[in-house]
């Protein structure tokens, strides 16, 4: 029998949300060390994954690995009854054609329980290789959401320029063009908020409307990573305080090009 409890459901809540408008479908995996998933939007432009460490949660059993199919949508749905006290507790066992939704206040004593329809999803498994990056950025995430505020006044398409300790977000539309930019944080105490890592200039171009959907998971922390390269997808990193993290990755967009390049291309490439 698998089970995982969060006591604080709203975690999870936000989770669902941060990626209920990439993915349709998805797999969640079960497994002794936790709850892992990987999905790719259906343009396969963008790819997002999340990884729940067992340790995050209050009750954590899974005695053999499980693949529980999910429609995100129909989960969104079940978790807009999530309070700002509710519980969560997900069960489920080998046999099961259903997910067992649990949701409560602390002290349990008050209940509602889903049983939600599992679906068969078939598709390809993606391996996201270990890559060095030539650029890496850490910002606030405030600051990320606000600069995604910024570009969505103007065009489609961002290009995110990294140079000399700052990174450069600029977007040009009907109405005119958006500079929004960073710089490097030397703080004196060292605990810097904004590090930006790179020993050369990068430059490159993506897809607005990802990146904004990116900003669904800045509820879930207080810090973003972003880590760049030539010609290749960006990686949005958020990490979940003592739960685990999401990330998303995002083909990049050339010049001339009507559509970004896709990612499995991106992966055969590689």
């Amino acid at each position: 029998m698998f089970k995982a409890k969060l006591t604080n459901a709203q975690l999870f809540k936000k989770l669902i949300d941060a990626i209920k408008d990439l993915v349709v479908d998805c797999t969640l995996d079960c497994s002794k060390t936790g709850i892992e998933m990987q999905a790719m939007d259906q343009s396969h432009i963008s790819l997002v994954s999340f990884e729940l460490k067992a340790s995050g949660f209050e009750v954590y059993e899974c005695p053999k690995n499980l693949s529980l199919g999910i429609h995100i949508e129909s989960f969104s749905k079940i978790l807009k009854r999530v309070g700002n006290n509710t519980t969560i507790t997900l069960k489920a066992d080998q046999s099961s054609d259903s997910l067992g939704i649990l949701l409560s206040n602390p002290e349990e004593t008050i209940m509602s329980e889903f049983n939600m329809k599992l679906v068969n999803i078939i598709g390809d498994s993606f391996v996201v290789p270990d890559s060095k990056y030539a650029a890496t950025i850490q910002m606030p995430a405030a600051e990320y959401q606000r600069i995604c505020r910024d570009l969505a006044i103007m065009g489609e398409t961002v290009k995110i320029i990294v140079d000399q300790g700052k990174i450069t977000f600029s977007s040009t539309g009907e109405i005119g063009s958006v500079n929004s930019s960073l710089k490097q944080d030397n703080s004196i105490d060292g605990n810097s908020k904004i590090v930006i890592e790179s020993d050369e200039k990068v430059e490159a171009g993506f897809t607005f409307k990802y990146l904004n959907f990116f900003a669904k998971a800045v509820p879930l922390c207080e810090i973003v990573r972003l880590n760049l390269s030539h010609n290749s997808p960006l990686v949005a990193e958020f990490e979940i305080p003592e739960l685990g993290n999401i990330r998303y990755f995002l083909a990049p967009k050339f010049d001339n090009e009507p559509d970004e390049v896709d990612m499995d291309k991106e992966d055969d490439d590689n």
